[in-house]
């Protein structure tokens, strides 16, 4: 993402972490950050749930509060979002 809507994201994801973790199932989370150029910044963000039914639901109430697409578009971020499972040792 640009530096320049670095701070305004943060904040907002912040945000969306703090109602996350209230939500039933959620077991952890994790926010990372890497330099990726002079004029942008990767940000990672992990959240871990119980049960792929817990994580369905937090992103469907999650879906209600925010337009992620128009924050996305809005800021001129490129965006992954996935569910992944853990690989068994």
């Amino acid at each position: 993402m640009p530096h320049a809507v670095y701070s305004e994201f943060a904040d907002q994801l912040r945000q969306v972490h703090a109602s996350l973790r209230q939500q039933p199932g959620f077991v952890s989370d994790l926010l990372l950050e890497q330099p990726a150029s002079a004029d942008s910044i990767h940000i990672i963000s992990v959240v871990r749930w119980e049960n792929t039914e817990a994580a369905e639901a937090a992103k469907d109430k999650l879906c209600l509060d925010i337009d992620r697409d128009h924050v996305i578009d809005r800021l001129k971020i490129i965006s992954d979002i996935g569910l992944f499972s853990p690989i068994e040792h």
